[in-house]
């Protein structure tokens, strides 16, 4: 099938749209100036372009008609055709006459072809003519409610568009979906974009994730044109030049406030409540000298409950009836957020979007979702809370850091929580320039456990992917450690730094006299397909050992823990920050409050040293915030 082409539609003094075909723009119009005065004449050029193309030749009459408000159609004849020229086009057209398009045979089939979208999904139905477009008009009409609602604060494709509406219960087809969006278009309520297009300085970006270095040039079986291909998000499925974005432009729907909401929170601390307060303060404006900061950063420590210590926030937002986000880097997490929000408010409605999971009711104005899902978003949130700020992949991709700024509206306001923050933040809360709340205590109120560091020589890290794994051999200590952890009941999570050395140790150690017969040992890494199944027989306590990557350095709680982590030298991997986050996976249940947390590399690096210094520092605060209470 051809990809779209678009046409320029001209009205009066300015172009109502591009469109790849102009008949059911046309038939819109006709219906909504049925017994009105007579409006002005309609021209379309009669040269269809590349939806890219025809984005960036739409945006230069835009800024023609700024410049004068009566452009003549001459004029702006000569800048389509100066623009088609400059890249590579004939530069030919001509404004035609609508009445002149409605003569039968006039308009070519390529222009009333579905989008590269539509075309490229299996289960939809391809526009077949002008005739789908004009009889849908009825239909289009019945769901412009609905859609709206959907598309504000969105940056969406027909096909998810299509996808979310169908959850959604409105069953709404490709072609009337379309439809309906052209109408909207005309209203100057949507705006459609290409997915890939040139920026200011013609380079070929992505307007979903921002990107321009993972941009490439390709072809595609569906055109002998070449096209423009984003690398970067093609995770949420892929963007090109010839892909149609949808972005709602016009009035905000109205949001209700969510009356009586229920919390359900177990009895906080003094320091949480305390911290809870200071950060309704912080959204009410109410801090004195933070009545000018935007964004807030929440300090805790490992298991300080800073989760529960912000949903007296979110239940003051939600009850405004103002949009809230709660994101986290990674699904295990995003997973568990949505348990404990479901826990603590029953019976709110919220939507749930992560790799696999997509939960959207209509009315919701709680969002939970991982942070590569905030590239769906735009100017939609007036509260966004990022937890576990400074985590892979948050901390290593600019795009997500985009998207969350993206998803803002212009007065939102963004509140960052970790245990472990960056020299960057620490540095914007010394300065004053960002509202800061320090927890230094955890909610049990006893202190973290304080690292244990142990150098012993370790088989090379290098040489794992060579070895068999009969012939690696790890020192008795290792073992003697994981032997206690089981004759104790507890668990243990097992570190190390690449998905070769889980398997390779997790194998190692399974096949050792110790633990081959118990079945209480097993391994886990990102590209583990059962990795679900483990991390649920581990939390019942059907695993007694985990070895694993840093998949599971953060966010996650487990009882009765102890961790080891080997190769803890390998800084590359094991940053300071790192190294804090997995020792605060022990000692966070108050039935539970300590526990064992064991670091061993062939040598001591300056990063096990600074994560040793952290945790003794926090702690030493913690005992002098104690004090001063009493």
């Amino acid at each position: 099938m051809l990809a779209a082409n678009y046409y320029l539609i001209f009205q009066g003094n300015q172009v109502v749209s591009v469109t790849p075909a102009p008949e059911a723009v046309l038939a819109w119009l006709k219906t909504e100036d049925e017994g009105a005065p007579a409006q002005a004449p309609v021209w379309i050029w009669d040269r269809p372009y590349p939806l890219w193309l025809a984005e960036l030749i739409r945006d230069l009459l835009h800024a023609e008609q700024t410049k004068n408000i009566r452009p003549h159609r001459r004029k702006l004849g000569r800048i389509i055709r100066q623009t088609a020229r400059s890249w590579g086009w004939t530069a030919s057209g001509r404004w035609v006459a609508a009445e002149e398009m409605r003569v039968e045979g006039y308009l070519p089939e390529a222009a009333v072809c579905h989008t590269e979208e539509a075309a490229l999904t299996a289960d939809s139905s391809p526009v077949a003519g002008v005739g789908a477009f004009t009889s849908s008009l009825s239909a289009a009409s019945t769901g412009a409610k609905v859609i709206a609602q959907t598309l504000s604060g969105r940056l969406l494709t027909l096909k998810e568009l299509h996808l979310i509406l169908g959850k959604k219960g409105q069953s709404i087809s490709l072609p009337v979906l379309e439809c309906a969006l052209q109408k909207h278009m005309l209203n100057g309520s949507v705006l459609l974009r290409a997915g890939v297009g040139p920026d200011r300085l013609g380079r070929f970006t992505c307007r979903r994730c921002g990107s321009a270095d993972r941009v490439v040039q390709t072809l595609a079986g569906y055109t002998p044109e070449p096209h423009w291909r984003c690398e970067a998000c093609r995770s949420l499925g892929t963007m090109t030049s010839a892909t149609p974005l949808y972005q709602w432009i016009g009035p905000r729907p109205a949001c209700h406030p969510t009356r009586n909401i229920r919390l359900l929170l177990p009895k906080l601390t003094w320091w949480q409540e305390k911290a809870a307060q200071e950060a309704i303060d912080f959204w009410r404006e109410a801090g004195g000298g933070r009545r000018h900061r935007k964004a807030l950063l929440i300090w805790a420590v490992c298991g300080a409950g800073k989760t529960e210590i912000i949903f007296p926030l979110l239940r003051q937002v939600l009850s405004a009836g103002q949009r809230v986000l709660l994101t986290v880097p990674r699904r295990e997490v995003a997973a568990d957020l949505g348990r404990r929000v479901e826990k603590a408010f029953p019976g709110l409605e919220f939507a749930l979007l992560y790799g696999g999971k997509k939960r959207e009711p209509s009315a919701a104005l709680l969002t939970i979702c991982t942070t590569h899902q905030l590239l769906r978003f735009t100017n939609c949130f007036d509260l966004a809370i990022l937890d576990e700020a400074d985590a892979f992949p948050f901390s290593y991709e600019p795009m997500l850091a985009r998207a969350l700024q993206g998803a803002l509206r212009p007065t939102g306001r963004l509140v960052y929580m970790t245990a472990t923050p960056d020299a960057y933040w620490r540095k914007l809360a010394r300065q004053g320039k960002v509202g800061l709340i320090r927890i230094p205590l955890r909610h049990h109120g006893h202190p973290l456990p304080v690292p244990v560091i142990t150098k012993l020589p370790l088989p090379v890290l290098s040489g794992l992917s060579e070895n068999t794994d009969r012939s690696v051999s790890f020192p008795k200590q290792i073992t003697d450690f994981l032997t206690a952890v089981v004759s104790q009941a507890r668990r243990a999570l097992v570190f190390v730094p690449t998905v070769k050395a889980a398997e390779t140790v997790g194998r190692y150690l399974q096949s050792s006299a110790l633990f081959s017969h118990s079945g209480c040992l097993d391994y886990v890494h990102s590209k583990d397909p059962r990795r679900e199944e483990k991390l649920t027989a581990f939390a019942a306590g059907k695993l007694k050992i985990l070895v694993t990557t840093t998949l599971l350095e953060r966010g996650l709680t487990f009882p009765d823990l102890d961790v080891l982590v080997l190769y803890a030298d390998q800084s590359a991997i094991f940053s300071t920050e790192t190294l804090v986050q997995i020792a605060g996976r022990v000692g966070r249940s108050a039935s539970s409050p300590s526990g064992e947390v064991l670091m061993i590399g062939g040598s001591v690096s300056r990063q096990m040293q600074e994560a040793r210094k952290w945790v003794v520092r926090m702690n030493r605060e913690a005992g002098r915030l104690m004090a001063v209470k009493e």
